[in-house]
């Protein structure tokens, strides 16, 4: 079981990452509502009234910046995980730009992929335990990351699920890595930084909801996210990373599928 000093650190990084994260919202919201990116509510949303959106902004930074240091403090900058935080730096731009104007679903979609390949170095082995050939394992892993970016996506516009579920994400890495022995320190740190930044957002982003993570916020966490769960299911704990996001992967799977069959 890992001592108590981590833990101390584990509460620590807690706790900077929630307030680190209500700080920089108050802080981006006066430019949100300067720049008017606001989400409008259409026959296919969830909310009723229009809803700033661009949180993501104050989000991405704060979890940037402290998975780095957290790395650093645990001397474990890897390439594997520039390359995850570069990915997620690279698709926090191309969501701001979307959340700005609209750009093409191609453009989106191909940065997306490039994102998910190259952040496959973070996995420690196979997803699948060696259960399936190498090419399926990677594909199958491939897909159902882009799935996560586009989940998280596509249920921003909903008062408080996203912090919920993903915050439930972060807390669930969290007590997993405390609670084994063998559990990689910068995981469990990447879990708690996701929870704390998720509860500080929830000071603005329950119900009634005052701003939305936007794509400059729910594509690089949904990406991060799926990384952290496939990073740890590639570490051997594959029924924790399948069982946290499940409702919330059913739901958007379920919802999506019933909206297809509406022609919606």
């Amino acid at each position: 079981m890992i001592n108590s000093s981590t833990w101390s650190l584990a509460i620590g990084f807690a706790l900077i990452s929630f307030f680190a994260t209500v700080l920089a919202t108050k802080f981006v919201l006066p430019f949100l509502k300067s720049w008017a990116i606001i989400d409008v509510p259409n026959n296919r949303s969830s909310h009723a009234v229009p809803t700033h959106r661009g949180g993501g902004l104050a989000i991405v930074p704060v979890i940037f910046v402290l998975l780095l240091v957290a790395w650093a403090v645990f001397s474990d900058l890897t390439l594997g995980k520039f390359a995850l935080l570069a990915g997620a730096v690279t698709l926090a731009i191309i969501g701001f730009m979307d959340d700005r104007r609209d750009q093409s679903r191609t453009l989106r979609f191909s940065i997306q992929f490039i994102a998910v390949v190259a952040g496959l170095v973070i996995l420690e082995g196979p997803v699948f335990q060696g259960l399936l050939p190498t090419w399926l394992d990677h594909s199958i892993t491939v897909i159902t990351w882009l799935w996560m970016i586009n989940a998280v996506n596509f249920m921003d516009g909903i008062d408080g699920i996203t912090i919920s579920e993903l915050g439930v994400i972060g807390a669930g890495l969290a007590v997993l890595g405390l609670l084994q022995p063998t559990a990689s320190l910068s995981l469990t740190m990447a879990g708690v930084i996701l929870a704390g930044a998720m509860a500080g957002f929830a000071v603005f982003n329950w119900h009634p909801a005052r701003v939305f993570m936007g794509d400059v916020g729910s594509l690089p966490l949904g990406y991060l996210t799926g990384g952290f769960l496939l990073w740890s299911a590639s570490r051997g704990d594959w029924l924790p990373a399948l069982l946290l996001p499940l409702y919330y992967a059913a739901d958007a799977t379920l919802t999506i599928i019933r909206r297809a069959a509406r022609r919606e």
